[in-house]
C-alpha cells in the first residue's frame, strides 16, 4: 500500500458547456463566461479552497458529435462548441 497522498484535480474543457449539453439554458450557469479570464480565476479560487491539486484542461480537435451525420446537435445546445485552446488569449 502506498502512502503517497490522494491527488483531486478537477476536469473541464474551454468551451461553454462540456458533458452537459444545453445547460446554457439554467440561469445560473455561467459556461458563456468560458472568454472571460475572471471565470478562470473564480474557478481557480473556488477550487484551491476546496484544496484541489489542480484542473484538467480537455480539448478536442473537432466536433463532439455528428449525431444524424451533423455536427449541427452539438453546436445547437453548445456541446464542446465551440472549444478553444485555453493557453491562447
Amino acid at each position: 500500500m502506498s502512502n503517497q497522498p490522494l491527488k483531486i484535480f478537477a476536469f473541464d474543457v474551454f468551451a461553454p458547456a462540456h458533458l452537459t449539453a444545453g445547460s446554457w439554458r439554467d440561469a445560473a450557469d455561467q459556461g458563456f463566461r468560458y472568454t472571460d479570464v475572471s471565470y478562470w480565476t473564480d474557478t481557480a479560487k473556488m477550487l484551491e479552497e476546496a484544496r484541489f491539486d489542480g484542473l484538467f484542461f480537455a480539448d478536442t480537435v473537432g466536433y463532439h458529435d455528428v449525431y444524424g451525420g451533423s455536427p449541427d446537435a452539438a453546436m445547437r445546445d453548445a456541446a464542446q462548441f465551440p472549444i478553444n485552446d485555453p493557453t491562447q488569449g
